[in-house]
């Protein structure tokens, strides 16, 4: 449209020059072109900014009139040369679309060079910019500050529009367990509580940093997402810089042709350094007071988001993670490290509303037991897990057995002494083959790496010939050992050498339990990473793996990820499951191959193979690596509790007790729940070791939302969103009488 524009402009000062033989110094025809600009002058924008360009003349300088349709004066500006045109502008009063005539007079012409102009204005902008501060780059600056000069710097940064950022952009080298994620937003409210500096409605993120990111935004109140390149950045447009630095880099940014007909549009400009906000706060000001348009509001951004992406939905994942290069051996051992802490910083708030309850001297597994009365001393094995599940649990004796049907965020007892004794060292051998109900497996001989996994009943074999599972790469067997105990487990210990070190591989079939374990302990690999191979004979048609807030997937060759719990491998002939809870990275680089990185240490995988898996399948399967924890017990407490119980019930299978966490201000507790069947719908809530008195859903942030009706039993009925997050306080919890 700029360009019909300057056309008629120019074609109709050439008519008229060519019919009146204008020809000055010998140049040629002289063009006298005017253009709007996007800048409005105050009161209300009344006058906009036109540019005049007259080309096809030598002159140093001339005068320019301009008349509106009446013949009456409007404006005269002079031109002067700039390379090969004379330029001008002026301030014109334009409510809407207008016909001007200009008159340039230049040295050597006898009369003004008459042209006809059609003007019309450029719609109006309002640039909303606004400042989001990383909470814990914000907090640090606030906490350094005297008291003399808090106040006076609060209250300026909240005058420069400087929010804090709902999302501190985690380090994608680490990846976020589901609780990490849903609380993203904590940090900014606390800072918001502490200190008063606003949090933003709107949430800037790093295009892809998190998977399902916008998931937890949501669940915390905040109404949109903006990402870095849907946005203007305040340093490119010159914030700062002075109000004629501004207007260059700003008309560049905003003099675009609008998509449909509009009078005023909003832009969005978002920093994220509250140093620069400080220092552009009085351009910005200065701006304001010279122009009506563009406008700059500060800090209030809301009205600037309508064409920004929207929050996602609780999806259950879309679409492919960002590649990352490998990282440093000392990086993936602190992931396995921090995933480590989580597990069991995880297990001990899951049954901190136990302690509590239970009047325990120690909030701890322990100080549990220390209160329950029991026939005779045993052991009780707490699950940390939202499933009901049998186990290896390791005693406190430092033996291992199968604990049988504990339930989900609950405990069983066990009468077996864990503090003396222990099992029976089992029957020795040099055999290379362990098998139980499941499965048949082999090692090779030359490599160490399991040869075959045969599944019993089906015949199907999951490897590839010629490359393993748990292969090293190089790597020779040295010795091998067969292990078994009848009716109780079989494993096989390999010692194996490689170009990175010695590893000591156990694996284990122990009777009942539908899987394989495999324990790697790496030595003497100078701190390198090591990679772990596992050749599938049949190859996926698609992969799977979860993350914090859902799954993600693709179809194979697939480049370095990260994952959580479980990674399911999808053919014809069934799934493949792997879990891999002490790596760093993992890869599909061919539609048969899944190599996992690990550092230098204790590594432990699960494998399991399904013809069919229940829609929570996957979900079991990966939560069954959260260790069970095996407690001695006394049995002298005066607590009459059962042997066996949960905390809480979900009468639905389909939802899942994702995590549990005393309340940030103390009152009540936590509860995440997660839909993983795929369907919306109300959840029965209700008692089990523990009971309470009233449930409320609040954000993720643990703002309440709403008290939740119960029905005639007593539960609370909780609404759940297809592959969703829901949180839940729970107030008046006590044992059940």
């Amino acid at each position: 449209m700029a360009d019909r524009r300057e056309f008629v402009t120019t074609l109709t000062a050439t008519v008229g020059m060519l019919a009146a033989g204008r020809i000055v110094g010998g140049v040629g025809a002289v063009t006298v072109v005017a253009s709007t600009t996007i800048f409005q002058a105050h009161p209300h924008g009344q006058r906009t900014l036109v540019r005049f360009s007259a080309g096809g003349t030598d002159a140093a300088a001339g005068r320019l009139r301009v008349f509106d349709r009446r013949n009456r004066l409007v404006g005269t500006a002079g031109m002067l040369r700039r390379g090969e045109s004379l330029e001008g502008e002026l301030w014109l009063p334009l409510d809407g679309r207008a016909t001007v005539r200009s008159e340039l007079e230049m040295p050597g012409t006898r009369r003004p060079i008459r042209t006809r102009h059609v003007l019309e204005p450029l719609p109006r902008w309002t640039i909303h910019w606004f400042t989001a501060a990383d909470p814990h780059l914000l907090e640090s600056r606030l906490e350094r500050r005297s008291d003399l000069t808090f106040g006076a710097l609060l209250a300026t940064l909240v005058a420069a529009g400087v929010r804090v950022n709902p999302v501190t952009i985690p380090d994608p080298a680490f990846p976020l367990g589901h609780l990490d994620l849903l609380r993203t937003a904590v940090p900014a409210k606390r800072i918001t509580e502490r200190f008063g500096v606003p949090t933003a409605g709107i949430a800037l993120i790093a295009d892809r940093a998190v998977p399902h990111l916008e998931l937890a935004l949501t669940g915390s109140g905040i109404t949109s997402v903006v990402r870095h390149d849907d946005v203007g950045n305040p340093e490119l447009l010159g914030f700062g810089d002075g109000r004629a630095v501004m207007a260059r880099h700003i008309e560049r940014w905003l003099a675009m042709e609008p998509t449909q007909p509009v009078a005023e549009r909003s832009a969005l400009i978002v920093g994220t350094d509250p140093d620069l906000a400080l220092v552009a706060y009085a351009t910005v000001n200065e701006w304001n007071a010279r122009y009506a348009y563009p406008r700059i509001v500060i800090g209030d951004a809301d009205d600037a988001v309508t064409g920004t992406r929207p929050p996602g939905s609780a999806s259950n994942g879309s679409g492919l993670p960002v590649a990352v290069q490998l990282p440093a051996a000392s990086v993936l051992a602190q992931i396995s490290a921090a995933r480590a802490t989580r597990s069991a910083a995880r297990t001990r708030d899951v049954f901190a509303p136990l302690a509590r309850a239970a009047g325990a001297t120690e909030p701890t597994l322990a100080g549990i037991a220390a209160r329950i009365a029991l026939p005779v001393s045993g052991v009780l094995v707490f699950n940390p897990s939202p499933f009901g599940r049998s186990d290896v649990a390791r005693l406190p004796n430092g033996t291992s057995m199968v604990a049988t049907d504990v339930p989900a965020f609950g405990y069983a007892y066990l009468p077996v002494d864990g503090r003396t004794g222990g099992q029976t060292d089992g029957d020795t051998d040099a055999g290379e083959v362990i098998e139980n109900d499941s499965y048949r497996v082999t090692i090779d001989r030359s490599s160490g790496a399991i040869a075959s996994v045969v599944v019993r009943g089906s015949g199907h074999d999951l490897v590839a010939a010629g490359t393993g599972l748990n292969a090293v790469a190089g790597a020779r067997r040295v010795t091998h050992r067969r292990e078994r105990v009848a009716g109780r487990y079989e494993r096989l210990i390999v010692e194996r050498r490689s170009p990175r070190g010695s590893i000591v591989t156990t694996i284990s079939l122990h009777a009942g339990l539908p899987w394989i374990d495999i324990v790697n302990e790496a030595t003497g690999t100078g701190g390198e990473p090591l990679q772990y191979g596992f050749g599938l004979a049949e190859p996926a048609d698609r992969v799977e793996w979860e993350v914090a807030g859902g799954v993600l997937g693709g179809t194979p060759p697939i480049g370095r990820f990260t994952h959580l719990r479980w990674l399911a491998f999808r053919a014809a002939a069934g799934t493949t499951l792997f879990a891999a809870p002490d790596t760093g990275y993992a890869a599909v680089p061919q539609p048969d191959r899944f190599v996992a990185y690990a550092p230098t240490g204790r590594v432990r995988f699960r494998l399991a193979f399904e013809t069919f898996i229940r829609a929570d399948g996957l979900w079991r399967f990966g939560w069954s690596t959260e260790p069970l924890v095996a407690v001695h017990a006394e049995g002298r407490g005066s607590l009459a509790l059962p042997t066996f119980g949960r905390m809480f019930e979900l009468r639905d299978p389909g939802v899942t007790i994702t995590g549990v966490k005393p309340a940030d201000d103390g009152v009540g507790s936590i509860l995440y729940i997660q839909e993983i069947m795929g369907v919306s719908r109300t959840v029965p809530f209700t008692p089990g070791i523990l009971h309470f008195d009233r449930v409320v859903r609040t954000d993720f942030t643990e703002r309440d939302l709403e008290l939740l009706e119960t029905d005639a039993d007593g539960a609370a009925l909780v609404p759940v969103t297809a592959h969703g997050f829901t949180a839940l306080r729970v107030l008046g919890i006590r044992l059940t009488a």
